[in-house]
């Protein structure tokens, strides 16, 4: 069994944040791939009998760690499959800052968080001291064109009224009230529009640089091809009748203008990326 000790702001001795992909995966051997998020671009390796799951950004460089049901440390204190209070008051005493949360805790100037289940830590995260990832307020507003249950997909353009290269605030203008957030890497900026079932990623300067559609309550078409909630090869297939070619790649198929997401290897397309990454 593998036995890791945290390695503050910088992952563990076997795999150091910000490592690109390929390496970790010729170093840790037998993985199990999968989308953490509809959304996400980033993949995430499973390596289970090794108990952690590497979570990788746009560029496939590794930015958090999960570990979990192997011997971790932290200095001299095990973490993990531990009551939680005793693993909590072991950290104080060595002097670390504790800021507590619904799930368990965070440990700032340490680079780890704990999670809970029940009473005891099943779950800790490592993450860099340059971490991104936070989630707004609902920025409220009334949409302009109702409900936008169906997405027509025009490649590298954009779905209906939402086009990229518009600026953040005209699309709340028209489409109503968002979640604000910035994501963990990517964008600078990301709205979600629960009630069109969109993501909207933007630019530093608030222009639209990406479009997201994973709500499967939607209907997502491309030349009349319906895309969200099926089976990859057969979306695929009938993309190629209608004449728009897909590369296959990782979880993932690749069209001019847009993307098909899947989040695992049953390969049900499950999100539609228009922007980069298409």
């Amino acid at each position: 069994m593998s036995m890791y000790q945290v390695l503050p702001f910088e992952g563990l001795a076997e795999a150091r944040l910000g490592e690109e992909r390929a390496v970790l995966q010729r170093r840790l051997g037998e993985h199990r791939t999968f989308r953490k998020g509809h959304a996400q671009i980033g993949l995430a390796d499973q390596y289970v009998e090794r108990g952690l799951i590497l979570h990788h950004d746009d560029r496939e460089r590794l930015f958090y760690i999960e570990v979990s049901d192997v011997p971790l440390y932290h200095r001299d204190v095990p973490l993990l499959d531990r009551p939680y209070e005793s693993v909590r008051n072991d950290l104080a005493e060595l002097g670390c800052r504790i800021v507590e949360d619904d799930e368990g805790c965070e440990l700032p100037d340490d680079g780890f968080n704990l999670w809970c289940v029940d009473t005891d830590v099943t779950m800790v995260g490592l993450f860099p001291k340059d971490r991104r990832g936070s989630v707004g307020d609902f920025v409220e507003g009334e949409s302009r064109v109702g409900t936008l249950r169906a997405h027509d997909v025009t490649p590298g353009v954009g779905t209906g009224p939402v086009r990229l290269g518009m600026r953040r605030d005209e699309l709340r203008a028209m489409l109503g009230t968002c979640l604000e957030s910035v994501p963990e890497y990517g964008a600078a900026g990301e709205d979600s529009y629960i009630e069109h079932g969109l993501t909207l990623e933007f630019a530093a300067d608030d222009v639209l640089t990406g479009i997201v559609i994973a709500s499967l309550a939607r209907t997502v078409t491309c030349q009349g091809v319906q895309m969200l909630g099926r089976r990859y090869s057969e979306v695929v297939d009938e993309l190629a009748a209608a004449g728009v070619t897909v590369e296959r790649g990782e979880l993932a198929g690749h069209a001019p203008g847009f993307t098909l997401q899947c989040p695992s290897e049953a390969w049900i397309v499950s999100a539609i990326r228009i922007g980069p990454m298409s």
